[in-house]
């Protein structure tokens, strides 16, 4: 898969796929993802208590639970070393 960067800032840069593998992603996940919303005054402390409660492994920030410690560890540094690749 190709990558693109968008040149949005050093800190949080973002990446986008070529379109035709854009489309293939955005099919698959229409395919297998639900979405639940709700509308409340604080996302910040509902995000915060959903995560420390239902512990996705993928989300790192509020997510210390021991069980997936390591994983989140080694994914911070996956991520931290693909923001740093000049694509």
């Amino acid at each position: 898969m190709n990558l693109e960067k968008e040149n949005k800032s050093i800190k949080n840069p973002k990446y986008k796929f070529e379109k035709s593998e854009e489309n293939h992603l955005s099919e698959w996940m229409k395919n297998n993802l639900w979405l639940h919303y709700i509308l409340h005054e604080n996302v910040e402390d509902l995000e915060k208590e959903l995560i420390i409660s239902l512990n996705p492994p993928l989300n790192i920030k509020y997510n210390s639970n021991k069980i997936n410690e390591g994983f989140r560890k080694e994914l911070r540094c996956k991520r931290n070393c693909f923001s740093d690749l000049e694509v």
